[in-house]
């Protein structure tokens, strides 16, 4: 080993690296070199990779500023000086030369053969469960031919005991039986079906502590502990023990209004009803609508809600895209804090990207993580072309999770995005879309997406373009809308009228008319647009109203209370669940929403000044909140 081989020259690193850091630092001095943690006016070489060069870094930005001075390269010239004890022409090494970009490819095509072990020894994983369940086994299938003791008597008694997996599975692989289940002109067969989803929906609460049960329905990324949970961490065994005995909220209201969740033959005529009146009312401001696009009955019912648990219980099958240091040490997650989830394949995010291609047929969601090391320049530029690229090959993928980038990583205010609308236009079949961050997020107007089921958009503010051009889709079969509106200060431009004359109009407009979840989550002026809601007519025809992570205080609800209160068996007899929680209400206005005979959350946020004096804090036009904060702002 030359200990003298890099005297003189002074190396900076940018981007995911072969080695962890401080290795390669390490190495670099042991040959005589010198490591700067950015460009200097000593730098002479930037090591980095072409994604960085693509999209430009800090460093690499601060690097071409003085491309005479200072040589970005890839790493290899790094191995093949140390391999030929000499420094090597730095040519065939920098990034932009055409030399180099030969080189790189062929070094592309030796990575992809020697890529060849993963096909062999890949499996494919799940995320780390949030709720205890068994593994299934597959048993192998007994044919019943030629059995005549099997009679149609029988045959029903069997399937009255149908599983909604055993349901969905017999409606694939035989077309006469889905006829059959899906004609909801007979009475019989709708009873067997509300039988089923009633079965399957006690049995899931059951199998799930109760505290959890919120966790089911949305993103919980930023949800709050129960305030005893936070209490339990400051507890003795004893105190801990004797506070487990005591009655929680959220518990007490599952457990008093779970009821509330049993569909009735009354109660599935009555969303029918408000379902049909919505797509009538959809279909005269969408004049290309089909009445094909739409899927309402009671068995897609059952089906969507059973893919939406899974998706929130983290049970698909997923592959995990990110640029990530491999000498960064992952913390062990502590008991109850879901563990993050790792990168499927090794490698930079090219070679990833080219793995997860390999095995596709094997994933149902991919999540895209951090593509740079500085988030907060620009856009995932190589996810979003690698998905139109290659659109033809993910028309399987169910959920595309964009930019799950931790906060320690990169503040969610900080992540850039773009235009969407060519990435959902390429994937038809997308049923779930979900991403972090705002910036320049975008959607062109009268997009139109058949199969889209739930858009979830984590952020610290939406745009007023944004959310026009969202409200004014063709989203048919859209379920779950779960937005995190946010603050002015951070991108969220629109009046809270924007609001009220789109999506929260009192007449029927039959915007998303196939909605059952609604989440105007993590908004500053949630109290502006409180009543608008309850008096909207979506409100009255969804199964959940989600209001959580915002400054809602009493003002805000009183404003809705009597109108739940009045209307709960009437107007809001399709309404199962409210989600409050994280806001700033009253332990007397607490008291008053868990009255209510649905399942409501209402657990305050942890700096929770309710009790206070601030309950009427602000000034003339409501803006000024005082202490009180949304959960999420940066």
């Amino acid at each position: 080993m030359s200990k003298t081989l890099f005297s003189g020259l002074v190396f900076c690193m940018s981007g995911t690296l072969s080695k962890g850091r401080s290795e390669i630092e390490k190495i670099i001095k042991n040959h005589g070199g010198k490591v700067s943690s950015s460009i200097t006016k000593a730098t002479t070489h930037l090591i980095t990779t072409q994604n960085e060069f693509d999209s430009p870094t800090g460093k690499v930005s601060k690097a071409l500023e003085d491309p005479e001075r200072v040589s970005i390269v890839n790493e290899d010239f790094l191995w093949d000086s140390i391999s030929q004890s000499t420094v090597v022409p730095v040519k065939k090494y920098l990034f932009g030369n055409d030399d180099g970009d030969d080189e790189d490819d062929k070094d592309d095509e030796e990575e992809e053969e020697d890529n060849a072990q993963d096909d062999v020894n890949f499996e494919p994983k799940q995320k780390k469960r949030k709720l205890t369940q068994t593994t299934d086994v597959v048993e192998p299938l007994v044919k019943f031919e030629n059995f005549s003791l099997l009679n149609d008597d029988l045959l029903f008694v069997i399937f009255k005991y149908l599983n909604v997996e055993e349901l969905i599975r017999l409606c694939y692989v035989n077309s006469k039986f889905y006829s059959l289940i899906s004609d909801e002109s007979n009475e019989e067969t709708v009873t067997f079906l509300i039988n089923v989803r009633n079965n399957y929906l006690n049995s899931r609460v059951a199998s799930m502590k109760p505290s959890k049960f919120f966790q089911t329905i949305h993103n919980c990324e930023y949800d709050e502990d129960d305030e005893d949970e936070r209490r339990r961490r400051y507890m003795t065994p004893e105190e801990v023990e004797e506070e487990s005995k005591k009655e929680k909220p959220v518990v007490q209201s599952l457990v008093k209004s779970q009821n509330r969740m049993t569909l009735s033959l009354e109660k599935w005529k009555t969303w029918k009803n408000k379902h049909v009146k919505a797509i009538k009312a959809y279909q005269t401001s969408h004049k290309n609508a089909k009445r094909s696009d739409y899927k309402y009955s009671l068995l897609e019912s059952i089906k969507f809600r059973r893919f939406m648990d899974r998706f929130f219980d983290c049970d698909f099958i997923y592959a995990r895209v990110s640029e990530c240091d491999d000498d960064v040490d992952t913390d062990e997650p502590v008991d109850g804090q879901e563990e993050e989830r790792t990168n499927t394949f090794k490698g930079g995010l090219k070679s990833q990207l080219r793995k997860i291609l390999n095995h596709i047929e094997k994933f149902e969601e991919i999540s895209f993580g951090r593509h740079e090391e500085e988030m907060y320049e620009n856009y995932p530029k190589i996810y979003y072309e690698w998905i139109k690229t290659n659109a033809a090959k993910l028309q399987n993928i169910k959920s595309i999770y964009m930019m799950e980038v931790p906060q320690s990583d990169c503040e969610v205010s900080w992540l850039h995005h773009n235009d969407i609308t060519e990435i959902l236009n390429s994937l038809p079949k997308l049923s779930i879309w979900q991403s972090k961050g705002s910036i320049d997020l975008q959607l062109q107007p009268n997009i139109s997406h058949v199969s889209l089921r739930s858009i979830i958009l984590v952020s610290t503010g939406l745009s007023a373009p944004l959310l026009t051009n969202l409200f004014t889709a063709y989203l048919p079969n859209l379920h779950h809308l779960e937005l995190f509106l946010g603050t002015s200060d951070q991108g969220g431009d629109f009046p809270p009228e924007l609001l009220e004359t789109t999506l929260l109009k009192k007449e029927e407009t039959g915007i998303f008319p196939s909605l059952t979840y609604l989440g105007l989550r993590n908004y500053e002026h949630i109290n502006k647009i409180s009543k608008a809601i309850f008096e909207s007519a979506v409100a009255k025809r969804v199964s959940t109203i989600d209001i959580s992570l915002g400054n809602l205080y009493d003002k805000g609800v009183k404003s809705f209370i009597e109108i739940l209160e009045n209307g709960i068996n009437t107007d809001f007899m399709c309404l199962e669940v409210l989600d409050v929680h994280r806001n700033y209400i009253s332990k007397e206005m607490r008291a008053r929403l868990l009255e209510l005979p649905v399942v409501v959350n209402c657990v305050p946020s942890s700096d929770n000044y309710a009790d206070d004096d601030n309950q009427e804090e602000e000034n003339e036009d409501g803006d000024d909140y005082g202490d009180r904060y949304i959960a999420l702002s940066e």
